[in-house]
């Protein structure tokens, strides 16, 4: 008798990750994942117990993967604002079922998710720092553009990955550095 193969953990968060971003959050149940991964059900409920824990781990895993997809940030204000838009955007553009699970439908998940607090709280500390520093703007007028700046960009990558926005994503770029410029000019006046 031959040896079992074990499927771990990492393996099934990989095959939803894949299932994610080709079919959306709504075809991935216990069943679909494991013809999936081409086995039974039995060592995705071993590893997660239930769909509401699965749920919590798939999206911690798919926070780190979001994580992996922005560019290694090397040290200017521009290139820092500029890298986080043309991420998000990216992920909306060519994996928009990824960006709303992620991004727009798991709020409660959002807010109770240390790794998503402590990406946004680093990077807002860093970009507040850098405004004040760069261009002289007080920390109350630095939140301010950065507040105006997130919401843009998230509206337009959230109108993207919906489908409500088809342009191409290099011209979205371009919308959403033109979109800081003035939102970093109207703090400087």
């Amino acid at each position: 008798m031959g040896r079992k193969t074990q499927i771990t953990k990492e393996v099934i968060l990989e095959a939803a990750l894949r299932m994610l971003i080709r079919e959306g959050y709504a075809a991935i149940t216990v069943k679909t994942l494991a013809a999936e991964l081409g086995c039974s059900t039995q060592p995705i409920v071993w590893h997660f117990e239930n769909m509401a824990g699965f749920r919590r781990a798939f999206f911690a895993y798919c926070v780190d993967y979001a994580r992996s997809q922005f560019a290694v940030w090397n040290g200017s204000l521009d290139d820092l604002l500029t890298e986080t838009a043309r991420g998000y955007i990216t992920i909306a553009c060519n994996m928009p079922n990824f960006f709303r699970f992620v991004f727009v439908d798991n709020q409660e998940e959002c807010k109770g998710s240390e790794a998503v607090q402590k990406l946004q709280m680093n990077n807002t500390k860093k970009i507040v720092e850098l405004l004040c520093r760069e261009k002289g703007l007080t920390e109350e007028k630095s939140e301010a553009f950065l507040m105006n700046y997130e919401f843009y960009i998230h509206g337009i990558a959230s109108y993207t990955a919906s489908g409500f926005c088809n342009y191409p994503e290099a011209e979205i770029i371009a919308m959403a550095n033109r979109a800081k410029d003035a939102f970093l000019a109207y703090e400087m006046r």
